[in-house]
């Protein structure tokens, strides 16, 4: 058979107190550790918008391409319209 661990809720103890120099330094390590966390992710969160900042870059110099690219196949299909209606005609 499996065994299966039994989940143990630890008990609150009502007569346990903590002094003030005892929950002072649990929430300053606390802190500390949050804090670290937090400047970690606002960190990461720099890094990836200046990657969007220059991929939006790079996708605005492409759009510009792909305009000039487009007005030339324009040119083009006229240029082979007004030929085909000199041929036909």
């Amino acid at each position: 058979m499996k065994k299966v661990a039994k989940k143990v809720k630890p008990k609150f103890n009502e007569n346990v107190h903590y002094s003030a120099t005892e929950m002072n330094r649990y929430l300053g390590a606390l802190n500390e550790v949050h804090g670290e966390t937090l400047k970690v992710i606002r960190e990461n969160s720099v890094v990836t918008d200046r990657k969007i900042d220059n991929i939006t870059k790079v996708l605005d110099e492409h759009t510009k391409i792909l305009s000039g690219h487009t007005k030339k196949l324009d040119s083009h299909t006229e240029m082979i319209g007004v030929l085909w209606k000199m041929f036909l005609f």
